[in-house]
Parts: C-alpha cells; sequence; structure tokens
C-alpha cells in the first residue's frame, strides 16, 4: 500500500504602464491512495493488480479585465476584476497484469485497467486493454512488442463551466512498439524499439461554434485534437561496477499535430528530430568520483517573423508572419562535468563535490529578439 499527499502553488503578476495590474495565483491539493498485490500463481502464471485513488482540488484566484460577456471588446477598456474559481477530480482505477509463461522463452502479459472519473461533478469512464510479450532468443537476446490504450482525464481549467466546457471528454492514446534487447557481455547491455503512438481526443481550445440562429456560442474546449509521434530509441548502458558505470541514448523522433480546422498536419513545439544523452562516472580510489555528461539535440520548433509593416494608428510595427512552425533554431549541445569527494569515518560519512554545468560555454540560443521593425533579430 502506498499513501501521498502534495500540494502545488504557483502566484505571479504583471504590471505594465500602459495596461492595469493583472495577476494569478492557482494552488493545487493532491492526495492519492494505492493497494497492490503481485506474486507467482503457480508455475506458469504472475500476477500484478491493485487499486489507485486519487483526489485533486484546484483553486484559481485571478485579477484580469473579465470580457466574456462582451461580443467584440475592439476599443473597450475593461477594468480588471477579482476572479475565484475552483476544480474537483476525483477518479478511482482498477488494474491487472497477468504473466504468462506459454513456454521457457516466451511471455505474454495481457492486462487491463478501468478509471471512472468524477470531473466537476461530471463522470467518466474509461478502459484500457494492453498487451506485452516477450521472446528470448537466447540467453543474450530477447525480442520484445508491446500494443496497448491509455486514457488521462483533461486538465482542471478545461472544464470549468464559465471559461471552460463541461462536456469535453477523457484523452486517449494508443502505442505501439517493437524492439529487442541484447547483453553481449556481463556489464553491458543494448536496448533498442521502434515506436508509434497516436494521440487523439485531446482537449483543444477553440474559440466557439455558430448556432442555428447564426449566434457564435463560445466552447472554449473540445476533444478534437490529435497528435502523432514515431521514431527509434536506444540505449547502451554499462552497468554499476566497483570503478565505473555509464550510458549512451539516442533517440530519433517526429512529432506531428494535426489542425481540427483545415485538417493539415504540422510540427509540435516539442518535435527534436535528433536526441543524444551520454553520462559516465569513474571512481579511481580514495573516495574520488568523477563523472560527466552531454547532451546534444535538435534546435526548438519556431515560426518565423519575417517582416514588419507600419501601423500609422499606433505608430508602431506589427510582425509579418513566416510560415507556421517551418524553421528550427539551431543545434543544442552540453557538457556537464561533476567531481566528487568522499571521506568515511566508523558511524557517518563527508562528502564535498564541485559541479560546473556548461563547460565550455556553448552559445544554444532558446529564442529570437526582433527589432522593432522585425527584420533583424539576435539570439537569446
Amino acid at each position: 500500500q502506498a499513501y501521498g499527499r502534495s500540494t502545488v502553488s504557483f502566484a505571479g503578476g504583471q504590471a505594465d504602464s500602459s495596461s492595469p495590474f493583472t495577476s494569478l495565483a492557482v494552488k493545487q491539493n493532491t492526495l492519492s491512495y494505492r493497494a497492490r498485490v503481485d506474486g507467482r500463481l503457480n508455475q506458469r502464471l504472475l500476477l500484478d493488480t491493485g487499486l489507485d485513488l486519487e483526489s485533486r482540488v484546484t483553486r484559481y484566484a485571478a485579477l484580469v479585465p473579465v470580457d466574456d460577456d462582451f461580443r467584440n471588446t475592439g476599443g473597450i477598456d475593461i477594468p480588471p476584476e477579482q476572479l475565484l474559481r475552483a476544480a474537483e477530480d476525483l477518479s478511482l482505477g482498477a488494474y491487472l497484469d497477468l504473466g504468462v509463461d506459454v513456454t521457457s522463452r516466451l511471455r505474454v502479459v495481457p492486462s487491463a485497467r478501468v478509471d471512472g472519473y468524477v470531473l466537476n461533478g461530471q463522470l467518466r469512464v474509461s478502459v484500457d486493454p494492453r498487451l506485452v510479450a516477450r521472446y528470448a532468443v537466447s540467453p543474450q537476446t530477447t525480442v520484445k512488442g508491446y500494443v496497448g490504450l491509455f486514457h488521462q482525464p483533461p486538465q482542471p481549467e478545461a472544464l470549468d463551466d464559465r471559461f471552460g466546457n463541461p462536456e469535453v471528454g477523457v484523452e486517449r492514446g494508443t502505442h505501439v512498439g517493437l524492439g529487442g534487447e541484447l547483453k553481449p557481455a556481463p556489464l553491458w547491455s543494448l536496448d533498442g524499439e521502434v515506436f508509434f503512438i497516436d494521440r487523439s481526443r485531446l482537449v483543444v481550445f477553440e474559440s466557439g461554434d455558430e448556432t442555428d440562429d447564426g449566434e457564435i456560442a463560445p466552447s472554449n474546449f473540445t476533444n478534437r485534437g490529435r497528435r502523432i509521434a514515431y521514431g527509434v530509441e536506444m540505449l547502451l548502458k554499462r552497468d554499476i561496477s566497483e570503478r565505473a558505470f555509464g550510458w549512451v541514448s539516442y533517440t530519433f523522433a517526429k512529432s506531428w499535430l494535426r489542425d481540427p480546422d483545415d485538417g493539415r498536419w504540422y510540427r509540435t513545439l516539442n518535435d527534436q528530430t535528433h536526441n543524444l544523452n551520454a553520462v559516465l562516472s569513474v571512481k579511481p580510489g580514495g573516495g574520488w568520483e568523477v563523472g560527466a555528461k552531454m547532451r546534444v539535440s535538435s534546435g526548438r520548433v519556431g515560426t518565423p517573423r519575417i517582416d514588419g509593416t507600419y501601423d500609422a494608428d499606433t505608430g508602431g510595427y506589427a510582425d509579418v508572419i513566416g510560415e507556421f512552425r517551418s524553421e528550427r533554431s539551431p543545434l543544442f549541445h552540453q557538457l556537464d562535468v561533476r567531481v566528487e569527494k568522499t571521506w568515511l569515518f566508523n558511524t557517518w560519512s563527508m562528502g564535498a563535490y564541485l559541479d560546473v554545468q556548461n563547460l565550455y560555454n556553448a552559445k544554444n540560443v532558446e529564442a529570437y529578439e526582433y527589432d522593432y521593425r522585425f527584420r533583424e533579430r539576435a539570439a537569446v
């Protein structure tokens, strides 16, 4: 059995000479409980089953201009007002995994999970069947595969009966993968797989729907979003020994989202084609340990600003946007190192360490800052 309770709080404000002060404070309390039973039923069957219970209460306190009562807010100064909202989520889930040793080499694990969600008083139910299989080709080589359905509830703000949509449902994802494991030496292992993920019924923000009489009724959030991701990932690992350990991982992946209106596919902000990570730690003796971590990945996806047009009404320039998410920032790379010394005594120990992040001071691009005409830019 396991029990947990956590509280997360966030608060922020914004002040501008040309607009009123606004602020937002969010506090979320979560209470979770899990009961689990696992063990071998007989020589061929393994059972893992349990219950998950979670209660989550999120409260919002905002000082913002509220314009949901206006059809057109152009040219209107709306003073900020205090806004208090809350969302309550309660979920109960039951799962069962049954490992079946079909032969001495083949293990199949069919499983199922059933979840019930009470989201702001609205009941949602999901059923997730899944299947995992492993086949030992030899003592050093294993082939594996999996397919499964996953669901998760929407974020609390999406269910708000004033600014959200109480009718939104749970989000769905289908995961499929095929790979293998190789252990060429006692301390070395290689793990790799190809994967495909299809996420559908995602909650996305939309401005509204037109009713029969031509009015626009705000829907705010709907389950029309869809994303897919696919790729290959590999992990080469050296297990921990007396003197050293380390691993190298590489992922090639593509991530796309579909526009719910025109049906076109665009790269997501999390699309990173290449992602390489390497970790190495060595213990030369005498209580010393030296480690390093190297990260290399494709840059961030973004939408360029290609020019600016002068607006005589405001006396400033308005940016001209290029093709949506058509550019990528330069390659990201960073090396971190750590040196640690440990002193051992009879009943206690003491350690001192030095961490150096971005050892060679790589100038990685986080964003771009444009000039007032949007014709030149500098990396940040």
